[in-house]
């Protein structure tokens, strides 16, 4: 590895002393005369160097005297490239480093890699991309966005580092035509920015408040590509502690700790104070930890999925009636005094029964002024609720209603613009049903301290349910509005049932923590009282017919049905014996539902789905088959 620390102060004073945007070119070709040229590799090409010649097509995009082929062989590997050479003898900085664009002339449609190396040639830390290259029969321009993760490796953005070397794939995963090809790229240059000076950041979470068994701990976020691997912590004196460093640019850095590659990561409430929130129609789909890095910084984390040290955060659930109000399309929030931005807190009806909801986390002790608004009016605060001449109202600020210390988790039941907390407020939600939910153990070894009942409209609080027959079934009956009820089972009271994504009773969904799966029904005024079918636990079936493969198939079938998803086409491609009807399943990898779909696998060994309208990531897909349940699930990655 070259001398960092020269190289890092020669960059910083030439970076400096530009404009915060600027451009830099790289290779123009107009001297055919210098040592560059490109390397050829993977074709009957191997070995052979390729050097600026004339330009054989001047237009207005690209009138350059010069310009640099770049061949492909007739047998060319789908990898097959060429290295420029020499190395860059001013490495590239990707800390500063936006995009890097060059011009291109192809004779038929096809696609362009380029790839960032620094010693040696296979360091997960090298970046690679492709652009596609439309335009045919004439110069255009493509440009590599340097904000997106590397496809391979590591799957990190090249945030902080270095490389000296560029490669390039002309037609990246293709394999030869059987007839050479001739390319050509020209003005090769960097967009470079000067504001994201790199800064030292160090990382430390405290395991001891983590309840699970885990081998690996890692940190990950904007500036790694969310790579469940590319920053791994470790515990160098034993005491739980785990630390490691990361080079990142300045700026909003948003991240979060794991363990095991992702087999499970920290959970959030939203509009925590060390956390940001990023939602969609009042669903918050992403909660993040959150820095603003100016300079190189130490962050400590003392509790998993907490902003504060352990027992020190209390969860604070506000629930608005709204049912009185006309409810702006703007949605109803949680605002005003002390630490409530207007409009940031936006509450949600998760069950339709026109009582809004949110629950965040504050530092046990917290206290201070509040209020609800219906819709956004942030300059005169005209949407807000009126306790004028209420009792809850303090009117030394702005009328709005105070929370005295908060010691324990805490309910706040409200009214809009009501001081009223006794209930009243709230006929739509009082329970009209008395349903008996029901679950069999008869697979599973009970915990000593029983089988417990969580629902959503109970605050999740753990309800014990007592053994309503000679054999396994557990039951509780509960008083339940009309709408829809969420709610799982644990054994004990923390091993909460894992179901499958993609299981037919049950639903994914946001309550605060991030997407989870729960069990869910949906209840009518018109229903009886009465008793839902017991079902296995962790299944959506009784414990006889089963949910998982194995019980009722054997285990080697399993291996039969294929998932793989093709990137050329963009397609998802299911392969398998005659099965009849499958149900498929996508989900983020996270839990958040994407899609679902039913294929035919009668008479056909394959069937393609198209998905050309995916983010690139992991996404988890399973398929389901009628009195079998889930047969097969498969982690893919798109890009």
């Amino acid at each position: 590895m070259k001398a960092f620390t020269a190289l890092y102060l020669v960059l910083l004073c030439a970076y400096l002393s530009n404009a915060q945007s600027s451009q830099r070119m790289y290779a123009d070709f107009e001297n055919p005369q210098d040592s560059m040229a490109l390397l050829h590799f993977g074709s009957e090409l191997e070995g052979i160097l390729s050097h600026p010649e004339p330009n054989p097509l001047k237009d207005h995009i690209n009138d350059s005297d010069h310009v640099m082929p770049l061949l492909r062989g007739a047998d060319a590997e789908i990898w097959a490239g060429a290295i420029m050479v020499p190395d860059m003898s001013s490495p590239l900085d990707a800390t500063y480093v936006r995009r890097i664009c060059m011009k291109v002339l192809y004779e038929a449609e096809g696609n362009l890699a380029l790839k960032l190396e620094y010693d040696p040639f296979d360091d997960p830390e090298n970046w690679i991309n492709v652009m596609e290259v439309m335009e045919v029969g004439r110069w255009t321009e493509i440009c590599f966005d340097m904000d997106l993760p590397s496809l391979e490796g590591n799957n990190s953005k090249p945030y902080g580092k270095i490389y000296d070397r560029l490669v390039f794939y002309p037609d990246f995963g293709s394999p030869g035509s059987g007839v050479p090809k001739k390319y050509f790229i020209d003005d090769i240059r960097f967009e470079m920015d000067s504001s994201g000076i790199r800064k030292n950041v160090a990382f430390s979470i405290n395991m001891n408040t983590y309840s699970g068994l885990y081998d690996e701990v890692y940190v990950s976020g904007n500036f790694n590509g969310w790579s469940g691997i590319a920053t791994p912590l470790s515990d160098t004196d034993g005491d739980g502690i785990y630390t490691g460093e990361a080079v990142i640019a300045s700026g909003d850095l948003e991240y979060k700790y794991s363990v095991d590659i992702w087999s499970d990561q920290e959970y959030f409430l939203p509009y925590g104070e060390c956390s940001k929130t990023t939602g969609e129609n009042g669903q918050s789909l992403y909660v993040n930890r959150y820095a603003d890095i100016k300079t190189d910084t130490l962050l400590l984390s003392d509790s998993w999925g907490s902003c504060y040290d352990r027992g020190m955060g209390v969860a604070l659930t506000f629930l608005l009636n709204m049912e009185q109000e006309n409810v702006d399309p703007e949605g109803v929030y949680l605002a005003g005094g002390c630490c409530f931005d207007h409009g940031v807190i936006k509450m949600t009806d998760y069950d339709r029964d026109d009582v809004y909801e949110v629950t965040i986390e504050r530092e046990r002790g917290f206290e201070g002024n509040y209020t609800f608004t219906n819709g956004l009016c942030p300059d005169n605060w005209e949407c807000k609720e009126d306790l004028s001449d209420q009792d809850c109202a303090d009117t030394a600020h702005y009328d709005d209603r105070y929370l005295a210390s908060v010691m324990d988790d805490q309910t706040i039941v409200a009214c809009f613009g009501s001081c009223d907390e006794n209930g009243e407020c709230l006929p739509s939600v009082m329970p009209s049903i008395q349903l008996t939910f029901q679950v069999d153990m008869s697979n599973e070894e009970v915990s000593p301290e029983g089988v417990y009942f969580h629902a959503a409209h109970l605050n999740w609080e753990p309800l014990k349910m007592n053994l309503v027959d000679d054999e396994a079934i557990y039951g509780i009956t509960l008083p339940v509005a009309s709408g829809d009820v969420y709610w799982r089972f644990s054994n004990g009271l923390d091993g909460d049932e894992q179901f499958v994504p993609g299981s037919l009773c049950s639903m994914s969904s946001d309550f605060g923590s991030g997407m989870e799966v729960f069990r869910f029904v949906e209840v009518d005024e018109s229903m009886d009282s009465s008793s839902l079918n017991s079902t296995c636990f962790g299944s959506c079936d009784d414990c006889q017919e089963g949910d998982i493969l194995s019980s009722t198939e054997d285990a080697s079938q399993q291996s039969l049905v294929n998932i793989s998803y093709l990137h050329n086409t963009k397609e998802l491609m299911i392969s398998s014996p005659e099965r009849g009807e499958l149900q498929v399943y996508m989900y983020t990898i996270d839990g958040m539902h994407v899609d679902a779909a039913q294929v035919q696998m009668t008479g056909t060994n394959d069937v393609r789905l198209q998905y050309s309208d995916l983010y690139p990531g992991v996404y988890v897909v399973a398929l389901r088959e009628e009195g079998l349940g889930i047969i097969k699930t498969e982690r893919i990655v798109v890009w």
